[in-house]
């Protein structure tokens, strides 16, 4: 089964007044007839159960009311199963061999295709390193197809780069933007003014850069870089920032 777990730092943004949300699912993976299901989300580095129920049958159910849209997980027992935007609307959730996703709502259908073709640049990847050794061996130029390798590789890595940045470019204001935005550059003990991070910073509207992750990452990585630049050039320091 693939999860999740690497995806989003759950934040939380308001954006309306009380909202139901329902949610409707199927879970045909051999093994999880009548195990329970916790849907959660994290408030000041803490899990909060949101709601739970049981599998019966390869189905189960949620509903509910929440204060604004926000970013939440289901979890089986401990682990996360996948991102689930809890916003006004019936969202049907499929956990099968084959797939995982949350389709009905919004911002669901917008994060799952987002996540769609995301697996697909990433299957790419993966099939070129699997490929690699073997094109090698098979070319008359070692050279040559190792060069076409890292050619292909930095497509699909600059595609992946490009892909991402656009869909938190496009959903700024709303919960997608700022957790991906922290799910991609914010895993890191040492964070660092990139100049990918510094583009999406400059064209960030306020509510975006205000956000209290963010904002504190970007102080962060302010920092960071502005020690760097100082150890390596400490008589003509430049001093960078995005906040003024």
């Amino acid at each position: 089964m693939r999860t999740f777990s690497y995806f989003f730092s759950i934040l939380i943004i308001a954006t309306s007044c009380k909202q139901d949300y329902k949610i409707e699912g199927s879970a045909t993976i051999i093994g999880l007839e009548g195990k329970k299901l916790f849907l959660r989300t994290l408030q000041k580095d803490k899990w909060i159960d949101i709601d739970s129920t049981d599998i019966v049958h390869c189905e189960f159910k949620m509903k509910g009311k929440v204060d604004s849209t926000i970013m939440a997980f289901l979890f089986l027992d401990h682990q996360q199963i996948m991102p689930i935007v809890l916003e006004k609307g019936n969202v049907v959730v499929t956990i099968d061999n084959k797939d995982i996703s949350a389709q009905g709502t919004l911002l669901n259908n917008t994060l799952y295709e987002f996540i769609r073709i995301k697996n697909n640049l990433e299957f790419e990847y993966e099939e070129l390193n699997r490929n690699r050794m073997k094109r090698m061996m098979e070319s008359s130029s070692i050279k040559e197809a190792h060069n076409q390798y890292m050619e292909q590789a930095y497509d699909l890595e600059r595609k992946m780069q490009r892909l991402t940045d656009s869909f938190i470019q496009q959903n700024y204001e709303n919960v997608l933007g700022p957790n991906l935005f922290m799910a991609s550059y914010g895993n890191t003990n040492y964070p660092l003014l990139t100049p990918e991070i510094k583009n999406i910073m400059d064209k960030a509207p306020e509510a975006f850069k205000n956000d209290s992750q963010v904002k504190c990452f970007i102080s962060k990585a302010r920092e960071n870089t502005h020690r760097i630049k100082s150890e390596s050039n400490p008589k003509s320091m430049e001093h960078n920032t995005i906040f003024h």
